[in-house]
Formats: C-alpha cells, structure tokens, sequence
C-alpha cells in the first residue's frame, strides 16, 4: 500500500479532492505549505476543513518566510525583464534598484519545496494533487511518476462546474473570499498574477484587510 499525502491550498480544486478521498483519510497525510503571508481567513478554512474531516493535517514552512525570500530574491512578477533579475548583480553596475523573480521561482521555495522536503523525508510514494486539465495553468498531468513519486490528479477530467456542484452535493464550505475571488490566493503580499485576479485581489485586501494594504501598496509601488 502506498504512502500518501493530498496537497491542501484550501481552494475549490483541492477542498473537493479533500472530500473525494474522505473514506480514506486515516492513511492520508494532508499537506499544506505557510509562507508566512497566508491570508488569516484562509488558514482557518484550512484548519476547520480538517478538523470536520477527521483529517490529518501537517503544516510545512519554507526554511525562511516569504518576507526575508522577496527581499534577498526579489518580489514575485509576472514579467521580469533580465536587468532586474538577481543574476544581473552580478554582471550590472550599479546593480538594479529593484530586483524582481518570476512568480514561478517564489512559489516553488515557498510552497512545492517545502512539500517535497517533506514527501521525501517521510518516504512518501503517493502524492494527490487537485489539478484539472481545464484549468488556466495545467499541472503536471494525470498521473506521472517523478523519481520513485507517483503525482496523482483525481479531478483530471473535472471542469469547474463539476468541482462546484460537487461541493455543494458534499455540503462543503468554501474560503469567504469566493464569491468574489475563485482562486486560493495564497500570499497576501504577492506582486504576481496580476492579468488572472490581481484587480479582484487587491480590492479584496482594500476592504477585507485594510492593515495589509499600505504594505501590499508599497511593493507594488516598487
């Protein structure tokens, strides 16, 4: 029998994926990756949702947060032209003002790192993820096995509409963001993907998080 974990970001795709592998549970670990900039809201989704569940979840943290990460690295952009890439220190005097890194980079050691150090300190052979092939980015497909590590996508075949009314049969709640942001949002402090949700995002931390915003203004400021 294999050793599973189910990657957990508290958004529609894995919530129900969560839900899918409930008779399950006891033998599945739930994974769920900190930044240290998590929306407040989000983590206490993520928290209930397991305890309804019964489920067992594991939290995992970046060996530094996502606040030291931006500012050795650079902040997260959707288009990072070379000059103000980390790599230009070296070569550009003076060096850029600002550095910036592709939201892909920030993500990775912020989040699939963090879950891969753990799937392979404790000899994990299962990872469930809640990928669709509909979705704007693709994971990395249905099933594929990655040095001795199958990654499973049970929703593969879903499309959105199958994961909402799904939810709904299971009576299952979503984060409160929702109704006007389907997305899991991850870092409150991101200065990336601003072209899918980046206008409803920032409005969201306007009203919702009135504290986080002169922060979140000044990055994107920068």
């Amino acid at each position: 029998m294999k050793k599973a974990v189910l990657q957990f970001s508290g958004g529609k795709d894995s919530t129900a994926l969560l839900y899918l592998m409930r008779p399950y549970l006891d033998t599945i670990t739930v994974l769920f990756a900190e930044t240290g900039a998590t929306f407040p809201h989000l983590v206490k989704h993520i928290e209930k949702t397991c305890r309804k569940l019964a489920a067992n979840l594991v939290i995992v943290h970046a060996p530094i947060d996502v606040f030291q990460h931006t500012e050795e690295l650079g902040l997260p952009a959707d288009v990072v032209p070379v000059e103000a890439s980390a790599v230009a220190r070296i070569f550009l005097n003076p060096p850029p003002v600002q550095l910036l890194q592709p939201y892909t980079q920030c993500c990775g050691a912020m989040l699939w790192e963090p879950m891969l150090k753990y799937t392979r300190d404790n000899g994990i052979d299962l990872v469930l993820r809640g990928s669709k092939k509909c979705d704007h980015r693709v994971g990395i497909g249905p099933s594929i096995e990655v040095e001795g590590i199958t990654y499973e996508s049970p929703l593969w075949d879903w499309s959105d509409d199958d994961v909402y009314a799904y939810l709904k049969e299971q009576g299952a709640e979503l984060p409160e963001h929702y109704p006007e942001i389907s997305d899991s949002l991850d870092c409150w402090i991101c200065t990336a993907h601003l072209a899918h949700h980046g206008d409803q995002k920032m409005k969201y931390i306007r009203e919702k998080y009135p504290e986080f915003w002169p922060i979140v203004s000044e990055r994107l400021g920068r």
